[in-house]
């Protein structure tokens, strides 16, 4: 996900919203790989590996079974994918 962000000089960029190395250390912190939380989410390992570099998006309910999956806090959560 990206938030338009407007610079000095009046030209527009696109900043990250999600923090794969806040999604890294959550994974090495449960002790699993982005390989087995592809498979809890249901998307092949090529999907994962767009979703987890920022070039697609997770949905709701990929969000909500990862949560699940690694007891992230609501504050962790919001860190991870809803950084501003």
């Amino acid at each position: 996900m990206y938030k338009r962000k407007n610079l000095r000089n009046r030209k527009v960029a696109l900043e990250r919203m999600f923090r794969e190395n806040l999604m890294r250390a959550a994974l090495a912190k449960s002790g699993i790989g982005a390989k087995e939380l592809a498979k809890v989410i249901g998307v092949n390992e090529s999907t994962m590996s767009r979703k987890m570099t920022g070039k697609s998006d997770f949905t709701r309910s990929e969000i909500q079974a990862i949560c699940q999956h690694l007891n992230l806090t609501a504050e962790e959560k919001d860190d991870i994918f809803f950084a501003v």
